[in-house]
């Protein structure tokens, strides 16, 4: 069904969006988890500390992806 809605052009970007988008979720985790997971103690300061670094990291992630969608969109535009 996909593949009769999609222009070969589009299969492109969608391949250039996933490694995009697969990039961004490797950075977003910044090992962060398997700190949590090894760190022999646990208070819930150190928990709060790691929550408030994704949300700022995922926050800065979230403005990379925002400001590299419209000049991604404005070339795909260009070329069909």
């Amino acid at each position: 069904m996909v593949i009769r809605l999609l222009a070969p052009a589009d299969y492109g970007l969608l391949a250039m969006a996933t490694v995009f988008v697969g990039f961004l979720r490797l950075m977003a985790e910044a090992g962060l988890n398997a700190a949590r997971i090894q760190a022999p103690e646990l208070d819930e300061g150190k928990l709060r500390t790691a929550f408030a670094a994704v949300i700022l990291v995922d926050g800065a992630l979230f403005l990379v992806q925002l400001a590299a969608a419209p000049p991604s969109r404005i070339s795909s535009a260009r070329s069909a």
